[in-house]
């Protein structure tokens, strides 16, 4: 199961800067629950194809989308970690 958290969520619990010090450089997929799609590449439109959905660090992923309002509704989908 993949890690989610939501920008509102980090916003309104003041932990969207820990979150980006310690997880920064984890990649993510950025979901819109406006649009029910995934962020494409460079925020390049949107996709319902997890293989089309542009991939992110998180610290990308929230200087793309960090801006957005709650009606946004902006998910961080983590991927998982390479194991070693």
């Amino acid at each position: 199961m993949s890690l989610r958290r939501t920008l509102h969520g980090l916003k309104t619990k003041g932990m969207l800067a820990k979150w980006r010090a310690e997880k920064g450089k984890r990649l993510v997929r950025i979901w819109s629950g406006e649009w029910q799609c995934y962020w494409r590449a460079s925020g390049c439109g949107y996709t319902t194809d997890v293989a089309e959905a542009g991939i992110y660090t998180f610290d990308e992923a929230v200087r793309f989308s960090g801006h957005c309002s709650h009606e946004k509704q902006i998910a961080y989908y983590f991927l998982p970690e390479p194991q070693p």
